[in-house]
């Protein structure tokens, strides 16, 4: 049969691992595991495990046992009676959905220092070890926090334990109205009694109970059923004291039943002498053996307004647990009206504002504590182990809703920092609006550093603020980068308007450049012809061809090609001329005008000369080729 592993946190199903631990399929918490793999050990330890999550620590216990009896080397076993004598519970926390360790049974001794966790540590293996000591240091931290808790409370003369809500009927017991009337009567001969409705209050319940079973010198355990004195949380405290007794202490344990027999006590409870609340001299009996006990009364001064705010307080406290928030709200105003410093009715208000009927609900609050103002006034007026539980509930409200907050903020910044663009178009009007885009983005980066810095507490915000800055610094870039391209081409407009006002505007007239240009090219064509071509050029072209031009077709000639020469020029310098602030600079280049007619000219006569040559060279050839002809035709005829 295959071995179902259960988790000691929530009770969920186990997945082995490869390094030997054990995963919650359920909570995800890291296991240990049996070392022993035997079905029937495995049985028992799941069977001692649902007992202690059920917090039924007296029975596990003995499952424990059990399964030392059959494998004393089995550290799941050790580890289990462990946990179960420090009453150590798994609470689920809603905010950050893990369990947390705490304690029903804190002892002065320290978790190290047990027999129980020693063997765990000694029969483990190497992996496993380092487990148990992590387990092991956060149960310590909690016993700590619990005892320095503890410390602070008053001392009992005696406890008074019974069973105040029945678990089928979900009502109150005829044990809670027996147990009240036996208060009210021992108070009022004196004595401090430790009265769960009364004397828990708010905060957390153990150090309170710890306390007051290690202070009182008395317990009375009080029930009319047989199942009342082998209820959980009434064995937890009779069992503990029990114990101390055991161990030396000068204490006195009395059962007291009725409507039932002294042998149907449990068999630890058995031994003390017990009191039949019927007998017509019970009270007197019991106050007897309580004075033999309690050799001084305690100083408590019990007046009629103080016990009308225990009384207002306890029915404020009912009223929450059947959430009827109006009724309660009304039993704490009136505690209020006798006593405006009373702590624990302002932190009754705060859970009808709150609309919790339990106070370890606080810690699911969507606000921080802090604003409200009966959480003010509870702690201001609290005393200093009120106000340290409500300081810790405060811390982890913060805590969970800082986390919460937090992601928020970092998905809202995951999305934001997705679409900071980069593109560079050439449309301005475009690139105003992405820069429009970018700065709204930017702003909104802005406020999300804000937001982040009412988190600064978080130990992850700086990462995130520094994360945010960074994307500021993109966007700037980015913004800056398109600012230029708009510049850019704003400043390439300008200049191109400024061009075509001055052509518009400023546009003068090309008249004076066609006449000057032509001008100068016609008087330059016949000076170049007789001083340059005619002397110069034509000799050289003379030695190409055997006949003579006449000088008048090169004054001639040169004339027109002066002129058209100046028409050129003008035409290619007028566009200049006409938006040129200046214009004058631009008739210098009239002087040009003769080299061009020059170089034209020479050209013109090199060319001509050398297509004469070339048709000189062309009439040679056909020659020659004739004449052969006609010699090779002669010959052969």
């Amino acid at each position: 049969m295959s071995i179902v592993y259960k988790c000691k946190e929530c009770g969920g199903e186990i997945e082995l691992q490869d390094n030997g631990l054990g995963k919650c399929l359920y909570c995800g918490a890291l296991q240990t595991l049996p070392k022993d793999k035997d079905d029937k050990i495995q049985n028992l330890l799941n069977r001692a495990n649902d007992f202690r999550l059920n917090c039924d620590f007296d029975r596990a216990i003995f499952e424990y046992e059990e399964v030392l009896k059959l494998s004393e080397t089995e550290p799941e076993a050790h580890w289990g009676l462990f946990l179960s004598k420090y009453g150590v519970e798994y609470v689920k926390d809603n905010m950050t959905f893990t369990y947390k360790p705490t304690l029903h049974r804190i002892s002065s001794v320290s978790v190290f220092d047990d027999v129980d966790y020693k063997a765990t540590l000694k029969y483990a293996d190497s992996i496993s070890v380092m487990q148990y000591k992590k387990d092991a240091e956060d149960i310590e931290m909690v016993m700590k926090e619990l005892l320095l808790l503890s410390a602070n409370q008053e001392p009992y003369d005696v406890f008074l334990s019974y069973k105040e809500m029945d678990d089928v009927t979900r009502q109150r017991t005829d044990d809670s109205y027996l147990a009240h009337d036996l208060y009210n009567e021992l108070t009022s001969k004196g004595y401090k009694v430790f009265f769960a409705p009364k004397s828990l209050g708010v905060g957390l319940f153990e150090p309170k109970i710890y306390s007051a079973i290690i202070s009182s010198k008395v317990m009375l355990v009080l029930g009319t059923q047989p199942k009342y004195f082998d209820a959980i949380w009434v064995k937890n405290e009779w069992s503990r004291f029990a114990e101390l007794i055991d161990n030396g202490e000068q204490k006195v344990l009395i059962p007291i039943f009725k409507n039932m027999e002294a042998g149907q006590l449990p068999n630890k409870l058995a031994k003390y002498q017990a009191l039949d609340m019927a007998n017509i001299s019970f009270l007197q009996t019991l106050t007897d053996l309580i004075s033999q006990s309690v050799n001084h009364k305690s100083r408590v001064n019990f007046n009629k307004d103080s016990s009308a705010e225990d009384a207002y307080l306890e029915r404020g406290f009912l009223a929450l647990e059947d959430r009827n928030f109006q009724q309660a709200n009304g039993f704490f105003e009136s505690v209020l009206n006798l006593n405006p410093h009373n702590s624990q009715a302002y932190f009754g208000k705060l859970m009808v504002e709150m609309k919790i009927s339990k106070q370890e609900q606080i810690v699911t609050s969507n606000k921080y504590l802090d604003e409200y103002s009966n959480f003010e006034k509870a702690v201001r007026f609290a005393d200093q182990q009120l106000k340290t539980t409500l300081i810790q509930y405060e811390k982890k409200v913060k805590e969970a809703l800082d986390t919460q907050k937090f992601h928020l903020l970092s998905n809202e910044l995951e999305e934001k920092s997705k679409s900071i663009s980069s593109n560079n178009s050439s449309d301005t009007s475009e690139l105003a609006s992405e820069i429009q885009v970018l700065n709204t983005k930017k702003e909104e980066i802005e406020s999300l550093i804000n937001r982040f810095q009412e988190i600064s507490d978080y130990d992850k915000t700086p990462e995130k603020i520094t994360f945010c800055k960074k994307i500021i610094s993109e966007i700037d870039l980015n913004i800056n980068r398109k600012q230029k391209i708009i510049n850019d081409i704003e400043a390439e407009k300008k200049r191109a308007e400024e061009a075509r006002l001055w052509k518009t505007s400023i546009k003068r007239s090309a008249t004076p450049l066609w006449l000057l240009f032509i001008a100068v090219g016609l008087v330059s064509g016949p000076l170049m012809a007789k001083y340059i071509v005619i002397p110069y050029i034509l000799p050289l072209a003379y030695e190409h061809i055997d006949f003579e031009i006449p000088d008048l077709v090169f004054y001639i000639g040169m004339f027109i090609v002066g002129g058209i020469s100046g028409a050129l020029m003008s035409h290619w310098t007028q566009e200049k001329y006409q938006i040129a602030k200046h214009g004058a600079p631009l008739l210098i280049l009239s002087v040009l005008v003769p080299v061009v007619s020059f170089i034209a000219t020479a050209l013109v006569i090199l060319a001509l000369a050398l297509v004469v040559g070339l048709i000189y060279i062309v009439i040679a050839i056909v020659v020659l080729v004739i004449g052969g002809l006609i010699a090779a035709s002669c010959c052969g005829g």
